[in-house]
């Protein structure tokens, strides 16, 4: 199910694992995503790209996870978005066509 990207809240997401899938194209960003910021309540979730391009890292070292800042789409080029998101580490982009917020089965 494609999610809108507006939808899923970025922002203090701590970076658990990124799994890149080369057969299909997709990125999975496993994170600890806040479910409830005024219980500082964190669930893990998977935020599920799909038909990506041009998947690129910038950032520098630091001690533990990074946490994701924000999230923005810069271009539109070819029914895929070019989407940038921040961390305190530094910054990723990459085209891709769907997103998925999913709920991992237990």
């Amino acid at each position: 199910m494609n999610t809108d990207l507006s939808e899923i809240h970025f922002h203090d997401c701590v970076l658990l694992k990124i799994v890149e899938n080369t057969h299909d194209d997709s990125l999975e960003f496993h994170v600890e995503y806040p479910v409830d910021w005024d219980n500082d309540k964190y669930e893990i979730r998977l935020i599920l790209f799909k038909d990506v391009l041009n998947y690129s890292v910038q950032e520098i070292p630091i001690h533990g996870q990074p946490t994701l800042l924000d999230c923005s789409v810069t271009e539109t080029k070819d029914e895929r978005r070019l989407i940038k998101i921040e961390s305190n580490a530094g910054s990723r982009s990459f085209y891709f066509k769907v997103v998925e917020l999913i709920v991992p089965s237990s």
